[in-house]
């Protein structure tokens, strides 16, 4: 590497999608041997791409060899966060009794194929589950994760390839494991008390 003359960073740099992102202005702190810039991703990009290329004959050593083109690989950007995931209702109404408690069940909804659903709101912690190829996904939920005769409201997301976050959802489920008791008080005949 040597210092270069006549390198004019605004003009001699572009951008091949500048929608995909920017870049700010390049600086050098060794005397113009080598020059730096960050690239910062737009907002909102679901599926972007750029590449960074430097001009032909744009700039020079001190003997006055002209430099020849370079163009970067491309830069992806994927920084828009997917839609919240959808959760289906548990034995219909959420309202779940002591067999379906104690069997446990299957969570099921939709969402972005390969992205990875969160779900916290459990006695035992976050779960996660993976959005097949489909966009489904399942969860398997046991006796000990919720609690018994209370409502436990969780708490869904769900995060792409990348580490973008969806809102979330909730789910508000109700376990119901106490049967019912009847009490006999008294009974009585068509003569009087027993």
């Amino acid at each position: 590497s040597e210092k270069v003359v006549g390198f004019e960073p605004s003009t001699d740099i572009t951008l091949s999608d500048s929608s995909a992102g920017s870049l700010s202005s390049f600086t050098s702190a060794d005397g113009g041997v080598t020059w730096i810039a960050e690239f910062t991703p737009a907002a909102g990009v679901a599926s972007g791409s750029t590449t960074i290329s430097l001009a032909n004959g744009s700039y020079t050593d001190l003997a006055g060899n002209v430099g020849a083109a370079i163009t970067s690989g491309a830069i992806t950007v994927d920084t828009k966060a997917p839609e919240a995931p959808t959760v289906a209702a548990v034995s219909t109404d959420n309202l779940l009794n002591k067999a379906e408690h104690d069997a446990g069940f299957t969570l099921t909804g939709t969402g972005e194929a390969n992205a990875t659903v969160k779900v916290s709101g459990f006695l035992t912690g976050v779960k996660t589950a993976t959005v097949n190829g489909e966009g489904a996904w399942t969860l398997e939920v046991a006796k000990g994760d919720l609690a018994a005769d209370a409502a436990t409201m969780l708490s869904i997301t769900q995060s792409d390839a990348v580490g973008n976050k969806s809102d979330a959802v909730s789910l508000k489920l109700t376990t119901d494991v106490t049967a019912p008791t009847a009490v006999l008080s008294s009974v009585t005949d068509n003569v009087g008390s027993v």
